[in-house]
């Protein structure tokens, strides 16, 4: 998470972008995994920058919602075997002509 959370933070300088800026992370499994809370409190400072931390409420994954999407990513794991999948417009295409 550590090494992740570096790149992070060269890309974002990187970017340049101060003005207007909001970080928020999501994570699904509370403070506990990894050292969650302890990374981004030292991302934080490193960037001089607050962040949000948002949590996915518990048993997520298992809506009408998200049994679409997982049929979305079976049907774009279809349409692009070996790759090539490169743009949005591609992903929203594969969605379109899913049922419902």
């Amino acid at each position: 998470m550590q090494a992740a959370f570096r790149k992070f933070e060269t890309q974002l300088k990187k970017l340049n972008v101060r003005e207007g800026l909001e970080l928020y992370f999501w994570s699904d499994g509370g403070l506990r995994n990894y050292g969650t809370l302890a990374a981004l409190w030292e991302l934080s400072k490193r960037i001089q920058h607050g962040i949000t931390m948002e949590f996915l409420p518990s048993y997520h994954g298992h809506s009408r919602c998200d049994a679409h999407f997982g049929r979305g990513k079976i049907a774009l794991r279809k349409t692009y075997p070996s790759g090539g999948l490169n743009s949005v417009g591609q992903v929203m295409h594969v969605f379109r002509l899913l049922k419902n």
